[in-house]
């Protein structure tokens, strides 16, 4: 359960890095 939330975790500050790039 941990494991699955940080991998979402994970993908939340990717989508937050990519805008941060545009």
């Amino acid at each position: 359960r941990f494991r699955r939330n940080l991998h979402l975790n994970q993908s939340k500050n990717n989508d937050s890095d990519m805008k941060k790039l545009e």
